[in-house]
């Protein structure tokens, strides 16, 4: 496992996701905004990096354990249990969640139920709407959506630490790569082991910095402090992005014109080289089931659903049994590749964009469980030679590394 003992290392090689693990663990450590907009850590002091070192996902990803999961290991896309296209029960979550807002509907299923006390996860935050911060919630009433650009989820760490004290479990949901970090980190602290009842994720398309949603928000004519609300998509499936001002003004752009150029969402380095972008560390993934990944249009809502243990099966098993999710199709192997082509072509090549990335001379994380070398091993040599060259050519160039905070 790679380790290191000064957290700014990770953030100048450009392995650092923002996650907040490493302030959710240490005082001497907080998360501060740069120029970028990015969320990166900045030490006070020498913090004590054990805790880091095993879960940091700069450092180490790992995925389930067979004996962690609840059916056998598929090679590209991990343990497959129960796979299915559903949406959220309650037709306003469906209408109001990402896509058939699933995770949405979990998340209130689990609360009501008493399943967990509390909610860990994202949302806007309150004094700067197109921004995002962590969120616990014990009441589910409104769904975060989909937030693309900079969060620190796991800085949340320190008050489920103090419910925790108290009695109260929780469930969190965060980007497949926080996701490893808190499963790993429930190995080292017990009392994340006790409390932490669910890990819910999506399939990733990558954490943006938040640029294109200032160009956006440029475009319009907008400054962040006229802002009194900010949703990416949502309220329909997609549905519009769309602001609302605090004078009552709305301004709205549609899904696709959003993503019409891909490139401008500058995806942050550390994505391009993440060896598990489909939740191989969760009970439950939620994802788009659009072909070729491309939505047409609006419609009711549909989610793609894997489940990967035995508490997760039994989750969504029972939400399935009252209705608070609805169950439209199994779907296998060849769905995933027809709904997440692009995860299935980075898996394939991921790692010898680690190579790369080491062969300049940067952190890299060290993979468990993720089958990335076998699929390596069965991809053309002449591509990954092209994928670590290129790699290790930006960074050399200084694309993809950081200034330390």
């Amino acid at each position: 496992m790679s380790e290191v003992s000064d957290i700014q290392k990770i953030v100048t090689s450009g392995a650092c996701i923002g996650c907040g693990l490493c302030t959710g663990v240490s005082d001497d450590i907080t998360m501060v905004r740069t120029s970028s907009g990015l969320e990166r850590p900045k030490a006070a002091r020498a913090p004590d990096m054990a805790d880091i070192n095993h879960a940091c996902p700069a450092l180490h990803i790992e995925g389930l354990s067979d004996g962690e999961a609840s059916a056998p290991f598929h090679p590209v896309w991990g343990h497959l249990d129960h796979n299915f296209i559903g949406w959220a029960g309650d037709p306003a979550i469906r209408h109001q969640g990402s896509t058939g807002g699933v995770l949405s509907a979990l998340a209130k299923f689990m609360l009501d139920t008493g399943k967990v006390d509390f909610i860990l996860d994202v949302a806007p935050a309150p004094n700067a709407p197109a921004r995002t911060t962590y969120r616990i919630t014990e009441s589910w009433s409104d769904a975060g959506g989909s937030r693309y650009g900079p969060a620190a989820p796991l800085a949340g760490l320190p008050e489920a630490e103090a419910r925790a004290k108290r009695g109260q479990r929780f469930a969190f949901i965060g980007k497949p790569c926080d996701v490893s970090a808190i499963r790993l980190l429930a190995q080292k602290q017990v009392w994340l082991k006790d409390a932490l009842a669910y890990r819910l994720t999506i399939m990733c398309g990558g954490a943006s910095e938040f640029s294109k949603t200032a160009d956006l928000l440029a475009n319009w004519g907008v400054a962040e402090d006229e802002l009194a609300e900010f949703r990416y998509r949502g309220y329909g499936n997609p549905g519009p992005t769309t602001a609302t001002l605090k004078s009552g003004e709305t301004l709205q752009t549609t899904y696709q014109a959003l993503w019409e150029d891909e490139t401008a969402w500058a995806i942050q380095h550390r994505c391009k080289i993440c060896a598990d972008a489909i939740g191989m560390a969760a009970d439950i993934v939620s994802f788009d089931v659009w072909p070729d990944a491309n939505p047409v249009g609006e419609d009711d809502g549909f989610n793609g659903v894997i489940t990967r243990t035995p508490k997760g099966t039994a989750l969504v098993d029972e939400a399935l049994a009252t209705g608070a999710l609805i169950h439209n199709r199994d779907i296998g192997p060849d769905d995933l590749e027809s709904f997440q082509p692009h995860q299935s072509r980075k898996r394939r090549v991921v790692w010898a964009r680690l190579a790369g990335q080491r062969a300049a001379g940067c952190i890299a994380p060290k993979t468990s469980n993720l089958g990335v070398k076998a699929l390596a091993q069965e991809t053309d040599w002449h591509v990954l030679m092209t994928q670590a060259k290129g790699t290790r050519d930006r960074l050399k160039a200084g694309r993809g590394t950081e200034e330390a905070p």
